[in-house]
């Protein structure tokens, strides 16, 4: 299970604290059908018993989704899914949360910037590494990246340049312009409509 795999990862597992019945009013049922808090409550008991812990951590406090380790602190919007600061740090926002969440004092909620400056260099490529996989689409499932996960630059610049490879004969499928359905293509491989 989920939990089971979260536990195996280490023994102090630290949350944003949050509020559950906010989510329900932002996103309704499907909040419920998922379980966030009953989740949260599995993870914790069990944390316990297999002698570890859960700290949740304050977001008035922390802000770790609106703070850059170079100190700046920037309010984003929820459809703000990257992280990006004029000091040259860019992640998807969520996995550079966790990141500053693991650096964190627990008992204090104090987040220790030398220690989390000193990890970046190895966790970039690790977090770029992690995002990058989180926003390919998955073969064997056929899904595509969570919506909320936002877009790797990298993978998108990466995309691009082999689209632009691939002759336009084998651009075989065609589709209408129509209402958001797509761009068909001329006879000549120009998009039409334009």
């Amino acid at each position: 299970s989920l939990v089971n795999d979260i536990l195996r990862t280490g023994d102090i597992i630290k949350l944003e604290k949050l509020s559950y019945k906010a989510f329900q009013k932002l996103f309704g049922k499907s909040v419920g059908k998922r379980a966030p808090g009953m989740f949260v409550s599995h993870l914790r008991s069990k944390a316990e018993r297999a002698g570890g812990k859960v700290v949740e951590i304050p977001t008035v406090l922390t802000k770790l989704s609106q703070t850059c380790q170079c100190g700046r602190v920037k309010k984003k919007k929820l459809s703000e899914r990257i992280h990006q600061c004029a000091c040259g740090v860019v992640a998807q926002r969520d996995l550079y949360s966790a990141l500053l969440a693991k650096h964190t004092e627990p008992d204090t909620f104090v987040l220790q910037v030398s220690q989390l400056v000193d990890d970046w260099q190895s966790t970039e490529l690790r977090l770029q590494a992690a995002w990058r996989t989180a926003t390919e689409i998955k073969p064997a499932t056929g899904r595509i990246r969570p919506s909320s996960f936002g877009r790797c630059p990298e993978v998108e610049r990466v995309a691009a340049e082999v689209l632009a490879r691939i002759p336009k004969s084998q651009d075989v499928v065609g589709v209408s312009r129509e209402s958001g359905r797509g761009y068909s293509r001329s006879p000549e491989g120009s998009d039409s409509g334009s």
